[in-house]
Protein backbone atom coordinates (compact mmCIF):
# COMPACT_ATOMS: atom_id res chain seq x y z
CA UNK A 1 0.00 0.00 0.00
CA UNK A 2 1.46 3.44 -1.06
CA UNK A 3 1.46 6.12 1.44
CA UNK A 4 2.28 9.96 0.21
CA UNK A 5 4.48 11.90 2.40
CA UNK A 6 1.76 14.35 2.99
CA UNK A 7 -0.30 11.89 4.25
CA UNK A 8 1.87 10.74 6.88
CA UNK A 9 2.35 14.09 8.08
CA UNK A 10 -1.26 14.84 7.99
CA UNK A 11 -1.69 11.21 10.14
CA UNK A 12 1.31 12.05 12.00
CA UNK A 13 -0.16 15.48 13.25
CA UNK A 14 -3.57 14.10 14.05
CA UNK A 15 -2.31 10.77 16.24
CA UNK A 16 0.53 13.33 17.96
CA UNK A 17 -2.66 16.06 18.99
CA UNK A 18 -3.70 13.96 22.24
CA UNK A 19 -0.33 15.50 24.03
CA UNK A 20 -2.68 18.70 23.82
CA UNK A 21 -5.29 19.08 26.60
CA UNK A 22 -8.47 18.01 25.51
CA UNK A 23 -7.60 15.63 22.84
CA UNK A 24 -8.07 11.91 23.47
CA UNK A 25 -5.86 9.79 22.27
CA UNK A 26 -6.50 8.42 18.17
CA UNK A 27 -8.10 4.72 17.79
CA UNK A 28 -7.08 2.37 15.03
CA UNK A 29 -9.74 0.18 14.07
CA UNK A 30 -9.26 -2.66 10.90
CA UNK A 31 -12.45 -5.28 10.84
CA UNK A 32 -13.01 -8.99 8.72
CA UNK A 33 -16.00 -8.66 7.71
CA UNK A 34 -17.03 -12.48 5.94
CA UNK A 35 -13.15 -13.35 5.49
CA UNK A 36 -12.66 -9.59 3.46
CA UNK A 37 -10.63 -7.21 5.41
CA UNK A 38 -12.13 -3.26 5.14
CA UNK A 39 -10.18 -0.63 4.76
CA UNK A 40 -8.63 0.34 7.67
CA UNK A 41 -9.73 3.66 9.99
CA UNK A 42 -8.68 5.75 12.49
CA UNK A 43 -10.50 8.48 14.28
CA UNK A 44 -9.54 11.26 16.47
CA UNK A 45 -11.91 13.75 18.76
CA UNK A 46 -11.66 16.77 21.04
CA UNK A 47 -13.84 18.06 24.30
CA UNK A 48 -13.83 20.96 25.95
CA UNK A 49 -15.78 22.38 29.68
CA UNK A 50 -16.37 26.23 29.54
CA UNK A 51 -19.72 28.19 30.25
CA UNK A 52 -20.25 29.04 33.90
CA UNK A 53 -19.15 26.60 36.19
CA UNK A 54 -17.98 24.45 33.34
CA UNK A 55 -21.55 23.77 32.82
CA UNK A 56 -21.48 23.30 28.97
CA UNK A 57 -19.40 20.84 27.05
CA UNK A 58 -18.22 20.82 23.39
CA UNK A 59 -16.56 17.54 21.72
CA UNK A 60 -16.27 16.98 17.95
CA UNK A 61 -14.96 14.26 16.02
CA UNK A 62 -13.77 12.60 12.80
CA UNK A 63 -13.12 9.12 11.31
CA UNK A 64 -10.85 8.69 8.38
CA UNK A 65 -10.61 5.84 6.01
CA UNK A 66 -7.51 4.63 4.46
CA UNK A 67 -8.06 4.69 0.44
CA UNK A 68 -6.20 1.46 -1.69
CA UNK A 69 -3.49 3.94 -2.45
CA UNK A 70 -3.22 6.50 0.82
CA UNK A 71 -4.86 8.12 3.15
CA UNK A 72 -8.58 9.66 2.19
CA UNK A 73 -7.30 13.52 2.25
CA UNK A 74 -10.86 14.55 3.86
CA UNK A 75 -12.77 12.14 6.64
CA UNK A 76 -15.28 10.03 6.17
CA UNK A 77 -17.32 11.26 8.97
CA UNK A 78 -17.25 13.98 11.42
CA UNK A 79 -19.42 14.88 14.16
CA UNK A 80 -20.18 17.06 16.71
CA UNK A 81 -21.59 17.25 20.43
CA UNK A 82 -23.10 19.83 22.61
CA UNK A 83 -24.27 19.52 26.32
CA UNK A 84 -25.45 21.71 28.90
CA UNK A 85 -26.65 21.97 31.77
CA UNK A 86 -29.46 24.46 33.25
CA UNK A 87 -29.72 25.65 36.77
CA UNK A 88 -29.50 23.91 40.10
CA UNK A 89 -28.55 20.49 37.49
CA UNK A 90 -31.92 20.09 36.84
CA UNK A 91 -32.35 19.98 32.77
CA UNK A 92 -29.62 18.27 30.74
CA UNK A 93 -29.43 19.02 27.59
CA UNK A 94 -27.14 17.67 24.77
CA UNK A 95 -27.31 17.97 20.62
CA UNK A 96 -25.27 15.81 18.77
CA UNK A 97 -24.76 16.14 15.02
CA UNK A 98 -23.67 13.20 12.72
CA UNK A 99 -22.69 13.47 8.56
CA UNK A 100 -20.73 11.87 6.31
CA UNK A 101 -18.67 14.25 4.24
CA UNK A 102 -19.63 13.12 0.88
CA UNK A 103 -23.18 14.09 1.60
CA UNK A 104 -22.05 17.18 3.75
CA UNK A 105 -24.71 19.64 2.44
CA UNK A 106 -27.62 17.15 2.28
CA UNK A 107 -27.95 14.97 5.25
CA UNK A 108 -27.04 16.03 8.13
CA UNK A 109 -28.58 13.27 11.41
CA UNK A 110 -29.72 15.45 14.34
CA UNK A 111 -30.28 13.57 18.24
CA UNK A 112 -31.20 16.04 21.07
CA UNK A 113 -31.73 14.75 24.63
CA UNK A 114 -33.16 16.32 27.73
CA UNK A 115 -33.18 14.46 31.30
CA UNK A 116 -34.57 16.11 34.61
CA UNK A 117 -33.15 13.97 36.61
CA UNK A 118 -34.95 15.06 39.81
CA UNK A 119 -38.14 13.94 38.39
CA UNK A 120 -37.11 11.68 35.93
CA UNK A 121 -38.59 12.59 32.92
CA UNK A 122 -36.12 12.52 29.49
CA UNK A 123 -36.79 13.08 26.36
CA UNK A 124 -35.12 12.27 23.09
CA UNK A 125 -35.89 13.89 19.25
CA UNK A 126 -34.02 12.46 16.05
CA UNK A 127 -34.49 14.90 12.91
CA UNK A 128 -32.74 14.95 9.44
CA UNK A 129 -31.86 18.66 8.37
CA UNK A 130 -30.16 19.49 5.15
CA UNK A 131 -31.89 18.88 1.46
CA UNK A 132 -35.54 17.19 2.56
CA UNK A 133 -35.14 17.13 6.30
CA UNK A 134 -36.99 16.08 8.50
CA UNK A 135 -38.25 15.06 12.04
CA UNK A 136 -37.58 11.15 12.19
CA UNK A 137 -38.78 10.62 15.54
CA UNK A 138 -39.88 11.53 19.43
CA UNK A 139 -39.20 8.92 22.40
CA UNK A 140 -40.62 10.63 25.64
CA UNK A 141 -39.61 8.16 29.22
CA UNK A 142 -41.24 9.35 32.62
CA UNK A 143 -40.36 7.18 35.88
CA UNK A 144 -42.10 6.92 38.76
CA UNK A 145 -41.36 4.76 42.34
CA UNK A 146 -42.89 1.66 42.78
CA UNK A 147 -42.64 -0.92 45.46
CA UNK A 148 -38.91 -2.20 45.30
CA UNK A 149 -38.13 -0.33 42.04
CA UNK A 150 -39.52 1.90 39.71
CA UNK A 151 -42.05 1.72 36.78
CA UNK A 152 -40.98 3.48 33.54
CA UNK A 153 -43.55 4.32 30.88
CA UNK A 154 -41.67 5.43 27.52
CA UNK A 155 -44.68 6.36 24.61
CA UNK A 156 -42.47 7.17 21.18
CA UNK A 157 -43.61 8.11 17.44
CA UNK A 158 -42.17 7.60 14.22
CA UNK A 159 -42.84 10.04 12.36
CA UNK A 160 -41.58 8.62 8.78
CA UNK A 161 -43.46 5.26 9.03
CA UNK A 162 -46.18 7.07 10.79
CA UNK A 163 -46.57 4.65 13.84
CA UNK A 164 -46.25 4.79 17.26
CA UNK A 165 -45.12 2.23 20.05
CA UNK A 166 -45.64 2.14 23.76
CA UNK A 167 -43.15 0.43 26.62
CA UNK A 168 -43.51 -0.38 30.14
CA UNK A 169 -40.94 -1.50 32.20
CA UNK A 170 -40.48 -1.80 35.63
CA UNK A 171 -36.84 -2.60 37.01
CA UNK A 172 -36.50 -3.71 40.94
CA UNK A 173 -33.41 -2.38 42.99
CA UNK A 174 -32.01 -5.58 42.52
CA UNK A 175 -31.46 -5.01 38.51
CA UNK A 176 -35.11 -7.68 37.43
CA UNK A 177 -36.79 -6.11 35.41
CA UNK A 178 -40.19 -6.66 33.61
CA UNK A 179 -40.45 -5.09 30.45
CA UNK A 180 -43.83 -5.21 27.98
CA UNK A 181 -43.59 -3.27 24.54
CA UNK A 182 -46.27 -2.81 22.28
CA UNK A 183 -46.48 -1.35 18.64
CA UNK A 184 -48.73 -1.67 15.67
CA UNK A 185 -46.80 -4.82 14.34
CA UNK A 186 -46.64 -6.94 17.89
CA UNK A 187 -46.36 -7.01 21.38
CA UNK A 188 -43.72 -8.67 23.63
CA UNK A 189 -42.66 -8.94 26.93
CA UNK A 190 -39.37 -9.74 28.50
CA UNK A 191 -38.47 -11.16 31.89
CA UNK A 192 -34.90 -9.89 32.83
CA UNK A 193 -32.56 -11.26 35.31
CA UNK A 194 -28.94 -11.39 36.69
CA UNK A 195 -27.37 -14.39 38.38
CA UNK A 196 -24.23 -13.43 39.90
CA UNK A 197 -22.04 -11.41 36.72
CA UNK A 198 -24.43 -13.27 34.43
CA UNK A 199 -27.99 -12.60 32.78
CA UNK A 200 -30.54 -13.89 31.41
CA UNK A 201 -33.39 -12.31 29.31
CA UNK A 202 -36.26 -14.39 28.00
CA UNK A 203 -39.17 -13.16 25.65
CA UNK A 204 -42.32 -13.79 23.89
CA UNK A 205 -44.43 -12.23 21.40
CA UNK A 206 -47.96 -12.22 20.76
CA UNK A 207 -47.42 -14.40 17.47
CA UNK A 208 -46.00 -17.23 20.26
CA UNK A 209 -42.14 -16.31 19.20
CA UNK A 210 -39.76 -16.72 21.92
CA UNK A 211 -36.22 -15.81 22.26
CA UNK A 212 -33.51 -16.09 24.70
CA UNK A 213 -30.23 -13.48 25.17
CA UNK A 214 -27.60 -14.13 27.98
CA UNK A 215 -24.71 -12.19 28.57
CA UNK A 216 -21.92 -13.78 30.58
CA UNK A 217 -19.10 -11.80 32.05
CA UNK A 218 -16.19 -13.97 31.79
CA UNK A 219 -13.72 -11.55 33.53
CA UNK A 220 -13.38 -7.85 34.08
CA UNK A 221 -12.18 -7.24 30.22
CA UNK A 222 -13.99 -10.23 28.51
CA UNK A 223 -17.63 -10.91 28.09
CA UNK A 224 -19.86 -12.84 25.83
CA UNK A 225 -22.97 -12.78 24.54
CA UNK A 226 -25.55 -14.22 22.53
CA UNK A 227 -29.78 -13.94 21.43
CA UNK A 228 -31.10 -16.83 19.93
CA UNK A 229 -34.57 -17.16 17.74
CA UNK A 230 -36.44 -19.05 15.72
CA UNK A 231 -34.99 -17.20 12.35
CA UNK A 232 -31.23 -16.63 13.45
CA UNK A 233 -28.54 -16.99 16.16
CA UNK A 234 -26.20 -14.43 17.50
CA UNK A 235 -23.18 -14.66 19.16
CA UNK A 236 -20.56 -11.82 20.29
CA UNK A 237 -17.30 -11.89 22.16
CA UNK A 238 -15.39 -8.71 23.21
CA UNK A 239 -11.87 -9.25 25.24
CA UNK A 240 -10.43 -5.69 25.92
CA UNK A 241 -9.56 -4.23 21.86
CA UNK A 242 -11.12 -7.11 20.33
CA UNK A 243 -14.65 -7.54 19.30
CA UNK A 244 -15.63 -10.87 17.25
CA UNK A 245 -19.43 -11.39 16.05
CA UNK A 246 -21.17 -14.25 14.77
CA UNK A 247 -24.55 -14.11 13.01
CA UNK A 248 -25.57 -17.70 12.27
CA UNK A 249 -29.65 -17.37 10.28
CA UNK A 250 -31.71 -20.51 10.64
CA UNK A 251 -34.32 -21.87 8.26
CA UNK A 252 -36.39 -24.40 10.25
CA UNK A 253 -33.24 -26.64 11.53
CA UNK A 254 -30.75 -25.78 8.49
CA UNK A 255 -28.17 -23.83 9.29
CA UNK A 256 -28.44 -20.96 6.36
CA UNK A 257 -24.89 -19.39 6.72
CA UNK A 258 -22.74 -17.79 9.15
CA UNK A 259 -21.51 -14.51 8.91
CA UNK A 260 -18.63 -13.37 10.96
CA UNK A 261 -17.33 -9.65 11.92
CA UNK A 262 -14.03 -9.22 13.51
CA UNK A 263 -12.63 -5.95 14.97
CA UNK A 264 -9.89 -5.06 16.80
CA UNK A 265 -9.23 -1.31 17.90
CA UNK A 266 -5.61 0.17 18.85
CA UNK A 267 -5.28 3.28 21.11
CA UNK A 268 -2.52 5.24 20.78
Amino acid sequence: MKVKIVDLLFFYLFTAAYAGGGVRKPSFTVELKDGTTDLPSFSIEHSHCGGEDDNEDVTVGCEYKFGPSCLSPLPKSVWGRYSRKGKLDTWLFDVRVDAEVDTLLENVDVEVNAVNNPVDLSCTLLATSGKGGSLNSIDVCKGYPLGSGNLYISPSWDYKDSSGSLRVEHITDDGTSMEWLSSAEESRVTYSRSIGNHRISPSITTDGNVSFEVDLETSADSSLSSYVCKDEVEVEWSDREWTATFAIPLQGKTIAGTNVHIKREIQF
